[in-house]
């Protein structure tokens, strides 16, 4: 990360970092039954170094701008009805919150923090089933954060802009 901030450093302050991170290892596996590193490397990937990188950049975005921490529905606490992808679920949930402290950390900030899902997206993560095409969901989150600019606090937003139950 201080090779990437190091090459950005002439680079203007920017309106929005978007950090997006995601892997679902064996997430059909209930987290229990999966090897301790695994599990950990999940957590390290989905939830902590996206904060990582949020911490290493804040100081780079402008004033008015936005922090967008790529997330899921399937972190959400209060959605998990049906359990399933024990480990991904997990770790999001996880991001969802080391983003709310992160939030509260800097608190005085002149910028807001966006947890964004994007929807069901047909990629290699959301599956061909997926109810989403990527340029859908790609236009629908770009329309999300033009309008969210100029905000701050932290939301769980859809890629609709509708708001997400933590």
């Amino acid at each position: 990360m201080a090779d990437l901030r190091a090459r950005l450093a002439e680079a203007p302050d920017f309106d929005i970092v978007f950090v997006v991170a995601g892997v679902a290892t064996q997430a059909g596996t209930p987290a229990a039954l999966l090897p301790r590193d695994l599990v950990g490397a999940v957590f390290q990937t989905n939830a902590v170094s996206p904060v990582r990188c949020a911490e290493a950049f804040h100081r780079r975005v402008a004033p008015g701008g936005l922090i967008v921490l790529m997330s899921s529905k399937l972190g959400s606490v209060s959605l998990n009805r049906g359990g399933g992808r024990s480990s991904y679920r997990a770790s999001k949930a996880a991001l969802n919150t080391l983003a709310r402290s992160f939030a509260g950390q800097h608190k005085g900030a002149d910028w807001g923090v966006v947890l964004m899902h994007p929807g069901w997206v047909r990629t290699d993560l959301g599956g061909r089933r997926a109810t989403l095409d990527v340029e859908t969901s790609a236009h629908g989150m770009v329309g999300v954060l033009e309008a969210r600019l100029g905000q701050r606090g932290c939301v769980f937003l859809d890629h609709a802009g509708e708001t997400v139950p933590w």
